[in-house]
């Protein structure tokens, strides 16, 4: 079952940066080539009805906080698996460390909610 899950991500990774490639206006065969594959995250389209860049206006660029949307991100990954191991932790009968997990997922949870009204007002 992993194997399958793996293969599927795998063919998955390759179709995209294939697609990314022709959006290159090159050949899928150029993934081979070692990095290059991590060169096209960075790399714009060459293909203008297909440059997604365009519709950006400058207005929302400046409004974007990268760094309060991984903030954001961080939070809520803490909160869900804090609040994961203190339901594993309680599961087993370990109160201590399921109530502490409990609080750690709800101080998280919180954060993420005061950031993401931060984040929303940028907008």
């Amino acid at each position: 079952m992993t194997f399958a899950v793996a293969l599927g991500s795998v063919i998955a990774f390759f179709a995209a940066a294939c697609k990314r490639c022709h959006d290159r206006e090159v050949s899928g065969w150029w993934l081979f080539i070692p990095f290059y594959s991590f060169w096209l995250l960075f790399a714009g389209s060459l293909n203008k009805h297909k440059n997604l860049n365009d519709d950006i206006s400058e207005k929302h660029l400046e409004t974007w906080s990268v760094p309060l949307g991984i903030i954001c991100m961080l939070c809520g990954c803490f909160a869900i698996y804090s609040m994961l191991f203190s339901t594993g932790y309680f599961i087993y009968g370990e109160k201590n460390n399921g109530i502490t997990f409990l609080i750690i997922g709800f101080v998280f949870a919180l954060g993420l909610k005061y950031n993401w009204e931060k984040l929303k007002k940028l907008k």
